[in-house]
């Protein structure tokens, strides 16, 4: 099996965004993927197949919705940075692997706060 590194960035991208929607969202389809990524249905599932190679036991799929749900033994394959997350969830998943936020004069980051 293929180290998560030795993987195109392009899947990585789509391999974290599995991770993300588990972690945060608790669940995924294919549909979601693919409309993110304009990806089709066989990449999807070749994705979600790659993605269970490194988290077997990350994901199940429910066939009556046709998504995947987090399991409870799951454990992030990828460390979402906090500030990315914060805005991911408020505007949407980006660039998941390499996005740093920088500081602007229209955003207050997310540890000024609290």
């Amino acid at each position: 099996m293929k180290k998560l590194e030795q993987l195109p960035h392009a899947q990585r991208e789509r391999l974290a965004f599995i991770d993300f929607s588990l972690s945060y969202f608790g669940e995924i389809a294919r549909a979601d993927l693919i409309a993110k990524f304009q990806t089709g249905l066989a990449a999807a599932t070749r994705d979600f197949a790659t993605y269970k190679e490194f988290a077997p036991f990350n994901l199940e799929l429910i066939h009556q919705s046709k998504s995947y749900h987090r399991t409870e033994q799951f454990v992030s394959l990828f460390e979402h940075d906090p500030d990315t997350v914060l805005v991911s969830l408020a505007r949407g998943f980006g660039d998941g692997l390499t996005s740093q936020l920088e500081n602007s004069q229209v955003c207050i980051q997310p540890q000024h706060l609290y």
